[in-house]
């Protein structure tokens, strides 16, 4: 995942006499008023770092979310992106108290004009479920808002936080029998039932709402499609990238080492719940925490869960980039196909077998140059990376992204009860400044869907507008 340095989008006086010249957008939801912005070179309001849950600290740290069930007084500001969710490697402004939602729409006058309410497109983080945030500028909902805007097919763009590595998917047998394991997907799923209630406040309509994400944001789009054995609780249609193959574990699998320097104390999880925060993060567990199947929220894998037909059926598209693992193989130094093979071994956990390997092998021959299974048309490999590094990284991307996309386009498209569309995609197009060796990486598509490529908020659409830096991303100033 990309990380860019934070940046707020700033206007010069010209703007900021704009700004002052409209009033600013309240709504009125199920909690209380919030009061957000008005973004005149956009034609939008945004409201932005809106509660959804209540703070998963103390107490209720690695616990499920807890709706807010509570109203308040008078009118809050909803003018700043909330605290972004713990996690290693960002320059985010940091909390466990980070459990918000944001809502860009076209102006109150444009809602009010249309002739019912409109389509909502629910965006979620990728990540590896351990790295991301809606603050990230490279999220910005302004850009394909407009781009429905100027469509004349206007959306109203969300997006949420959801807890990150341990503190979203710590692994213990007492969280696991208390019930409250993979919490940072239940923060997901508890937004989409905030969604449901409260969108049609800001114009949107709950009937049509589409989830939409980009690597660990679409495998998560996934698990709920699967979740409690594929019930429907009618939150959402899926749209999305392909998702990294589902790495889940079986419940009571393993204990982290966490748990393991506090045994002998009578409440371990008590213990670690009262832990400051600050100590907690400090810890520094380099433990990778994946999803688990707890019994509850994920029965069984998905692939079997496909099989049985225990998925919820909505329209579905799912792709991938053409050169998906390009960015995760770096500048390999595989030379021989032995090295290749040793290497693939242990490749992300897969524990592929040798026998499978040498049929993968065999199938990915060493010939940069043939299209399928490398799509690329420029035969020239890759500076400064080991001779097998094209075919590692086109076997990889099949590994971890193309095989899932195209089992779970033919499972769902399958005739079965209720059935529904399926729609599948290859993204081919590179970035400005790419080079044709390099293919088309994951992520790449990102900036092309959000219509950004400025890492603010949005295409600079006026020359009034100027960039700030500051040490985190908030709101509009």
């Amino acid at each position: 995942m990309l990380l860019w340095r934070d940046c707020v989008f700033s206007f010069l006086a010209a703007s900021v006499a704009a700004v002052g010249a409209e009033s600013a957008p309240t709504v009125h939801t199920l909690n209380g008023t919030y009061e957000g912005l008005h973004l005149p070179t956009w034609g939008q309001d945004a409201f932005l770092g809106m509660p959804f849950a209540q703070p998963p600290v103390g107490p209720l740290r690695w616990r499920w979310p807890q709706s807010i069930n509570a109203s308040f007084e008078g009118t809050r500001n909803a003018t700043e992106y909330g605290h972004s969710c713990m996690q290693y490697g960002s320059n985010f402004d940091l909390s466990e108290d980070c459990l918000t939602i944001n809502v860009v729409r076209p102006t109150a006058a444009e809602v009010s004009a249309s002739k019912e309410p409109l389509p909502v497109l629910v965006w979620i983080y990728g990540g590896g479920l351990s790295l991301g945030s809606t603050a990230d500028p490279q999220y910005n909902l302004s850009g394909i808002v407009q781009a429905s805007q100027d469509m004349g097919r206007p959306v109203v763009g969300v997006s949420m936080n959801y807890r990150l590595g341990m503190w979203g998917f710590l692994q213990t047998p007492q969280l696991l029998a208390e019930g409250s394991s993979n919490a940072g997907l239940l923060d997901q799923r508890l937004a989409l039932r905030w969604v449901q209630d409260n969108i049609a406040r800001f114009g949107g309509d709950p009937r049509r709402v589409t989830v939409w994400g980009e690597s660990a944001g679409a495998q998560s789009i996934a698990y709920h499609l699967f979740a409690h054995g594929g019930r429907d609780d009618g939150l959402a249609g899926a749209d999305g990238g392909a998702g990294r193959a589902a790495e889940l574990v079986r419940r009571g699998g393993r204990e982290p080492d966490a748990h393991g320097r506090v045994r002998g104390i009578p409440d371990p999880l008590a213990c670690l719940r009262s832990v400051d925060g600050a100590a907690l993060f400090a810890a520094h567990p380099t433990t990778v925490w994946n999803p688990l199947l707890d019994g509850d929220f994920l029965t069984g894998y998905p692939s079997q869960l496909m099989r049985e037909d225990r998925f919820v059926r909505v329209p579905l598209m799912t792709g991938a980039n053409t050169d998906e693992t390009f960015a995760l193989a770096g500048d390999a130094a595989q030379d021989t196909e032995a090295q290749l093979f040793d290497a693939f071994l242990a490749w992300r956990g897969y524990a592929l077998t040798p026998p499978t390997l040498r049929r993968l092998l065999a199938l990915y021959p060493d010939d940069p140059c043939r299209a399928p299974p490398y799509a690329v048309t420029n035969c020239t490999r890759r500076p400064g990376a080991g001779a097998q590094w094209r075919r590692g990284a086109a076997l990889g991307s099949d590994l971890v992204m193309g095989a899932q996309r195209r089992r779970m386009a033919e499972l769902f498209s399958a005739p079965g009860s209720g059935s529904s569309p399926v729609y599948s995609y290859r993204f081919d197009q590179r970035p400005w400044d790419g080079k044709a060796w390099d293919g088309v990486k994951h992520f790449q598509n990102v900036a092309f869907s959000f219509q950004n490529i400025s890492g603010g908020w949005g295409r600079v659409r006026r020359t009034t507008a100027t960039w700030r830096w500051r040490g985190r991303s908030g709101g509009l100033t």
